[in-house]
């Protein structure tokens, strides 16, 4: 009997790695002598480098860089594989939305700036493959604060320069610096993991999709759509091409348009990647169930999220495949989308502040798990 338990992070409260083993505690009460292996799992967002780290041998550097809010300063790390050559750069670790106190969350000032300065430090010591994550950002900055640290500037009427931030763009009347860098990434080889697939703006925008979450009122999410589409005007003018559409430009609170307007960065699901990384169909074909699992699922879910690519994998393989989150929405969409058991570990009526102990979360995991086998198994 084989399990694969394959889970993203309980954001704030556990990592991919510790999620992955309370399933484990729940598995061995029912059934000690199954064959279990645990692949945690990210798609983009926190926890992706420790599951690089797990799944490889990467090396870890810590640096300072900007954080979300300006002036604060943050420790980021970054992982290099393949002997020093490629980084793998988390942007979560500079701008994530856990960096921000609940009470401070405004992405009307937080900034992306942060993550501009890891992949200048990433350049500068040579890599010539650069793996970034998009996910579970607290920004909502299109990715100026990030171009910024590149070495873009944003020029008004007086050819004045501007400081990178959302405030500022309506001001904006000239972009300079755009073919010193597109000159400095010309030999290094860009890869975008993002976990969504969501348009700049829009609906299913970084705004509208994303913003409340990360602190934005009713107003501040007009105020951020006007931005996002006069700042995809403005850059579409200036580079000859709109990408404010493609798949992913919404990611990290439109990073990922910024990163594909300026550098021409290739795309690929962060769920994805790991699951290339983790050798993921193979490990599943002689599987009896995958676990999987995040800290809130809802139709996001299944729209590039760890769950979503997994119960897809799942179903090609005629696994059975259970979803155990912290919480969920939207549920009759996710067990249409072909998950046999979706089990949602936090019970009713508990206060947040309780659901999110680690020990709590930890022993409630284990009991679902064991409802999971019980029917599953």
């Amino acid at each position: 009997m084989k399990v694969v338990v394959a889970m993203d992070s309980y954001k704030g409260c556990m990592t991919a790695i510790e999620a992955c083993q309370a399933i484990s505690c729940g598995i061995n009460a029912t059934f000690p002598q199954s064959k279990q292996v645990l692949l945690p799992m990210s798609d983009g967002g926190d926890g992706m480098l420790d599951a690089f780290v797990t799944a490889t041998s990467c090396d870890i550097e810590p640096i300072e860089v900007s954080g979300p809010i300006p002036g604060t300063k943050v420790t980021a790390k970054i992982g290099y594989i393949n002997n020093g050559k490629t980084a793998i750069i988390e942007s979560a670790q500079a701008c994530g939305l856990s960096l921000i106190e609940e009470g401070k969350r405004n992405p009307t000032i937080t900034t992306s700036y942060g993550v501009g300065e890891m992949i200048t430090h990433a350049v500068d010591k040579g890599c010539k493959k650069i793996i970034i994550g998009l996910g579970g950002s607290g920004t909502n900055d299109f990715g100026i604060g990030m171009l910024g640290a590149l070495g873009i500037t944003f020029l008004d009427s007086s050819n004045s320069k501007l400081e990178p931030i959302v405030g500022n763009i309506d001001k904006i009347c000239h972009i300079a610096g755009i073919n010193k860098v597109s000159e400095l990434f010309s030999t290094i080889q860009d890869l975008i993991a993002s976990d969504v697939v969501s348009p700049l703006y829009g609906p299913l925008g970084a705004t509208y999709t994303f913003g409340p979450q990360k602190g934005a009122t009713a107003l501040q999410v007009k105020e951020l759509e006007i931005a996002a589409h006069t700042f995809s005007n403005i850059v579409s003018q200036e580079i000859g091409a709109d990408f404010s559409d493609y798949p992913g430009a919404g990611a990290a609170g439109g990073i990922g348009y910024a990163l594909k307007s300026f550098i021409d960065c290739t795309f690929m699901s962060g769920a994805e990647l790991m699951m290339q990384l983790t050798d993921f169909e193979n490990q599943i074909k002689d599987a009896n169930l995958i676990i999987t699992g995040e800290g809130k699922s809802d139709k996001q879910t299944l729209l590039g999220k760890i769950p979503g690519k997994i119960v897809e994998c799942a179903t090609r393989h005629n696994v059975k495949c259970a979803l155990l989150s912290g919480a969920i929405d939207d549920e009759e969409l996710l067990r249409n989308s072909g998950f046999s058991e979706i089990i949602p570990v936090t019970k009713p009526g508990t206060p947040l502040d309780i659901a999110m102990r680690k020990d709590i979360a930890a022993a409630n995991i284990s009991k679902a798990v064991k409802a999971i086998t019980q029917i599953s198994l």
